[in-house]
């Protein structure tokens, strides 16, 4: 291979690993990139009506029925731990790693969990302290 096709390729992979942390380090809305897929995908089994596990999912309820407040499943352990995404519970259910911390139930949602697209989202707005904006 000759210096030149290194080069590129090192410019190459610099350049897209540099726009990969720039990326992953961008601000994550609640209300923009977390709230739209709680409502499709939650909000079926989480209705005000009969909720499953004690949580409602809805779009005028669900930041405060999540952050800081502990899970039913594992009392121990929040619904969403601020800045700690692995003592989050639903983070824990959406990734089914929530049974190694001692809870119970299938993972969310329902027969699928969260894509690996969504997980990653949810762990950096957990990250960057569960804003809600």
């Amino acid at each position: 291979m000759s210096n030149e096709f290194l080069a590129r390729c090192g410019t190459i992979f610099l350049t897209l690993f540099i726009s990969g942390i720039s990326l992953a380090s961008e601000e994550v809305s609640f209300k923009d990139d977390l709230l739209p897929h709680f409502v499709y995908e939650c909000a079926t089994c989480h209705q005000a009506y009969d909720p499953h596990g004690g949580l409602v999912i809805d779009e005028a309820s669900t930041y405060v029925a999540l952050v800081g407040v502990p899970s039913l499943q594992l009392p121990g352990m929040k619904r969403i731990e601020p800045g700690k995404p692995e003592q989050s519970y639903l983070y824990l259910k959406g990734i089914n790693r929530h049974l190694q911390a001692g809870g119970s139930g299938w993972f969310m949602p329902l027969g699928t969990g969260m894509t690996p697209e969504l997980a990653d989202t949810l762990r950096r707005w957990i990250e960057q302290g569960a804003p809600n904006n």
